[in-house]
This record gives C-alpha cells, sequence and structure tokens, in this order.
C-alpha cells in the first residue's frame, strides 16, 4: 500500500463510491508540528493564560504532529485540521494558544500543501481551515486566509458546493480536476468554492469539546488511561450510532487525542527546545539545578542575580528614574528671593509672566519638563537586593514524561483492535482524525495506524 498515492491505488475500487464513504486517515491540528516552548502564543486563542504559565506542558499537550502537512499527506493522510491565527499582522498555525510556524511563509505549510495537490491530481483532499484573529480583524482576517490559501492551492481545484457534496463520488471529483474540498466553520466566506464545514461534516460527538473539560487534559497528562480510555469510548459509541441526518455528510471522527507523548523522546526534545532536562517552572519564576531541579522567585520587579540562588543578593532590582510633581510655594519676581531648598521659575506660559518659587522632595532634582507637569522632579532609585523565595522541586521532568509516552504507546499497541476497526462499522467509517499520523509508536511501523484505516476500503 503506497501511502502517498493510496487513493490512485485504488480508484477501481472506489471511483463510484461517496467521498463520505470512503476511510480516510486525518490529521488533528495539521499545522501544530512545529509547535515548540518557545513558539509564543496566540493572543486571541483559547487557554491563553493557562498556556503562557506553562509553556513547556502547554507546547507538548498542543502538539499532535510532528512532520509539516505536506509529509502528513504523504504519509497517507486525506484530511487536514488546519488553524491560522493572525497577530501582529503575520499568520501563523496553532492549537489552543501556542503558536506554530508561519503558515504563508515561502516554502511554508500553505505552498507545499498547494504544490502537493497538484502533483497528485487523483488524491482527494478534505481541508478544514479554522482562523482566529482579534475580535475586530477576524471577519477579514477569515476571508484573507481562505482567499490566501485557495491562491496558492489553485481555485480550479477547489471543487465548489454549487456542483459537489459529500456524497459525490470520488471519481466525479478526479474527473472534473477537483480534487481539495474546502471546508468553512464560520460562515463567513461567501465562495462557492468554500463548503459550509456544519453543513457538510459532523464528528457525532466523538470529540470531547466539551466532556471531558479542557483541565482534563491536564490531569490526565499523568494518568494517560483516562483520556485514553474516554476517547476510544466516544469512538465506539459514535461508530454504533444511525447516523441519521448526519448520513449525508463527512463523518470526521477523533480517534486518538493525547500529547506528543506519543511521539517518545524525538518528539519531546522538539516540543521542549532545548530545555534543560528539569521542565522549567511555572511563569513569575526560574529553574536552578541545585537537587536535580528546583524553582525560585523573585519579589516582583526583582530579577535574577549571577549569584548563588540562596544568597541574601540573589535577587536585585536595577536603579531606574522616577518622577513626582513639584509644590508650589509663592510669587517671587527675583529668584534670589525664593527660600533655600527651592527653585524659581519665571512661568513664561502665563499672562502676565510672573516668577514663582517652586520646590522638589528630597533627594529629586528639577526636571526639564514644565513646572506644572506632573514629573517635574526626579531622581534615581538605588539598586537594592533581596533573597530568593524556594517554590519547591520543578515540576515535570522528562523521565516523568517518558514514562507517560511509554504508557501510552502500551495503551495504543494494546488497542489497535478498538472501536474504529471493529467489523460491522465499515458503513459508518469515513474520516478518521488522529494525532502523529506518521509516527511510530512502540511495536509498529510508521504508517500502521494510517494502513488500519485505509484498509477498510479494500474489504
Amino acid at each position: 500500500m503506497r501511502l502517498d498515492s493510496w487513493m490512485a491505488d485504488l480508484a477501481p475500487r472506489i471511483s463510484g463510491t461517496p467521498l463520505n464513504r470512503i476511510a480516510m486517515p486525518g490529521s488533528h491540528d495539521a499545522g501544530s508540528w512545529d509547535i515548540s516552548a518557545r513558539s509564543g502564543q496566540c493572543r486571541s486563542g483559547y487557554n491563553y493564560a493557562l498556556a503562557s504559565g506553562f509553556p513547556q506542558l502547554a507546547a507538548s499537550v498542543a502538539r499532535t504532529q510532528r512532520v509539516p502537512a505536506a509529509e502528513q499527506l504523504s504519509g497517507g493522510s486525506r484530511f487536514l485540521d488546519l488553524r491560522l491565527c493572525k497577530q501582529d499582522g503575520q499568520w501563523y498555525t496553532f492549537h489552543g494558544s501556542p503558536l506554530g510556524a508561519p503558515f504563508f511563509a515561502p516554502d511554508g505549510d500553505a505552498e507545499q500543501i498547494g504544490r502537493w495537490v497538484a502533483a497528485h491530481p487523483s488524491e482527494v483532499v478534505v481541508v478544514n481551515l479554522s482562523v482566529t484573529a482579534p475580535t475586530d480583524e477576524l471577519p477579514t482576517a477569515t476571508v484573507e486566509a481562505f482567499e490566501r490559501f485557495a491562491g496558492l492551492v489553485g481555485t480550479a481545484r477547489l471543487a465548489p458546493g454549487s456542483r459537489f457534496s459529500p456524497v459525490s463520488t470520488y471519481g466525479n471529483l478526479v474527473s472534473a480536476g477537483m480534487n481539495v474540498v474546502l471546508l468553512d466553520g464560520s460562515g463567513l466566506v461567501s465562495r462557492d468554492w468554500v463548503w459550509s464545514a456544519s453543513g457538510s461534516s459532523s464528528d457525532r460527538g466523538s470529540y470531547p469539546v466539551i466532556s471531558p473539560p479542557v483541565g482534563n487534559y491536564l490531569r490526565d497528562f499523568a494518568s494517560p488511561r483516562a483520556l485514553f480510555d474516554e476517547t476510544l469510548t466516544r469512538d465506539g459509541v459514535a461508530l454504533a450510532r444511525d447516523p441519521g441526518a448526519d448520513a449525508e455528510k463527512f463523518f470526521i471522527m477523533a480517534a486518538l487525542i493525547q500529547p506528543d507523548t506519543l511521539l517518545g523522546l524525538e518528539g519531546l526534545q522538539a516540543s521542549f527546545t532545548a530545555l534543560p532536562d528539569s521542565m522549567t517552572c511555572v511563569s513569575g519564576s526560574f529553574y536552578d539545578p541545585r537537587n536535580g531541579g528546583e524553582c525560585w522567585s523573585c519579589p516582583a520587579g526583582y530579577v535574577r542575580n549571577v549569584t548563588p540562588v540562596t544568597n541574601g543578593d540573589a535577587c536585585w532590582l536595577p536603579s531606574f528614574a522616577v518622577s513626582t510633581a513639584a509644590t508650589y510655594l509663592r510669587n517671587e519676581t527675583w529668584a534670589w528671593n525664593c527660600p533655600s531648598g527651592t527653585f524659581w521659575d519665571p512661568r513664561l506660559d502665563v499672562f502676565p509672566p510672573r516668577g514663582q518659587c517652586w520646590s522638589c522632595p528630597s533627594e529629586y532634582l528639577r526636571n526639564v519638563t514644565p513646572v506644572t507637569s506632573s514629573n517635574a522632579c526626579w531622581r534615581m532609585t538605588p539598586i537594592r537586593y533581596a533573597p530568593a523565595t524556594s517554590r519547591g522541586p520543578s515540576g515535570i521532568t522528562r523521565t516523568f514524561l517518558l514514562e507517560r509516552a511509554d504508557t501510552f504507546n502500551a495503551l495504543l499497541y494494546g488497542r489497535l483492535s478498538g472501536p474504529w476497526k471493529t467489523p460491522g462499522t465499515r458503513d459508518h467509517l469515513n474520516i478518521v482524525a488522529m494525532d502523529d499520523i506518521v509516527g511510530t509508536p512502540d511495536g509498529l511501523q510508521p504508517g500502521d495506524l494510517a494502513r488500519a484505516v485505509i484498509a477498510y476500503n479494500v474489504h
């Protein structure tokens, strides 16, 4: 089975099959492959505050793929879940809040996807594109993202909704030279080559959006079985349920929802971006290697000094300028009539001009600003030192994460014959959106997960 051309290879079997009855491997958060602990956060994404406080953990949970989107397509994926964040005039992929790679950069994901679909005209790819941006920019940004992506893919390759639907056959699209279906869940893009995501696709409850709540992802990070079993249970229910009104839609099923611990050491090192063996500490504290890794914090405004963390001067507050207002004393025509410790100002800003005596607080000097301004006096603060406060051992070590990876891998290997591969569900299976679609979990070979899904089409 050639994963980069499996549709073309199976064309004699699937030519007359509706698209929503072809079992396709899909990429959950296809653009998350470049997320790392240092890649920053999307301010308009969800869980921004939580991810900003725990960037290493957020990156590991958010990074669901290990290679660019075009390589995922070559690994068998025919559904790309692409999420874009427009921030400070730039476009990035993102997941939750952590940012990935610039999407429209030269030779970025967008260009690579465009080249791939042009080079594989018999491989039909479904793309679910979603956008976030500041509220006032969102409508314009959404349309811009779809227009730019369509321009790179080529609108001639985008199947128009007026001619095709999820029940159109694979052969009809390919013979028309249209091998990309573009989904939009926002309702903001009015183009014939954009399909309504809600009107043409459904996850049938297999994706745990509301329950379990997002906080459970962090809880289950330490105990993988709960989240893993929750996902498989939802899949089983979704597969067994009569699709009803959703029968003519794409069924996008969440097969595997889990942190990138599934990737093992390689993926963790990529996510953690050369951080020390112990994970750095929560926002507002810093890491120190004492006793295998500890977290410490400095008082507000103070920064870490170069001295040992246990010294009384482990934190220091640099000198900086502060200002305050001057105090009016009285009118005086001549400067020499002002009392000692005060200064004279000619007050040329009033009519008629009249001299006045003013004073600055002790240790403050006269500024160059108008005497009536709030910063008429200034001084430099002294450098200050303070001890650091211990916050205990650093949170999560790489050893801990690798133990979680082993647990996930064992669960996955033991459940490959789980509900999404059970006989009798063939007529209901369509797109299986999975994490790490090209990965190699313990006991498996590259592409085994994709092959397990594709194999439905040859029964």
